[in-house]
Formats: structure tokens, sequence, C-alpha cells
């Protein structure tokens, strides 16, 4: 679909250039729980299990008061891009 707004400024749609960063990932925001799990990923450099991950991030400074964060974590991780799981509850980083 043709923006006519735009084509009369003399703009055409092929003239748009996209930017894409270099990076595989996106980056998580500052201060979520992703960012945090992330983190603690990268620092453990091997295989670890999700109540361990949930301990290491409460470690690391995530306020949470969420009862069930070894549930919430699994959840992120299974989700996570740049996250392999390894066996039955035990994620690492790829």
């Amino acid at each position: 679909m043709v923006d006519h707004g735009f084509t009369a400024l003399g703009g055409t749609a092929a003239g748009v250039k996209v930017r894409r960063s270099g990076r595989r990932h996106p980056a998580f925001r500052a201060g979520t729980l992703p960012a945090y799990i992330s983190q603690v990923l990268h620092a453990h450099r091997g295989p670890i299990a999700v109540k361990d991950v949930a301990a290491a991030v409460l470690k690391a400074g995530y306020k949470s008061r969420d009862k069930a964060l070894p549930k919430t974590v699994g959840k992120y991780l299974a989700a996570m891009p740049g996250v392999r799981k390894v066996g039955r509850g035990v994620f690492r980083a790829k």
C-alpha cells in the first residue's frame, strides 16, 4: 500500500532504509526478569537448574514478591532466545 502523503513529499517506498543491528538476539530491558536471567546464565557458563537460576536472580538484586518465582523463571527460560534446554529443569546459555 502506498502512503500518498509520503509520495507527495517526493519520497518513495524503495528509498526507505531498514537498519539492522549486528546482534543475534535482542537485548532485554534493564531491570526486568529476563535481563536478570540472562545475566545469571552468562555468569554461570554451564548447565543450571531452574531453582538455582531463581535463587541467583534474587541474590543478584531482583525484587519480587512472586511466591512461585521458580515456575515463572522456568517459563521465561523455555521461551528465551539463546537458551537451550539440557535436561528436565536444566538450562544453559547457547
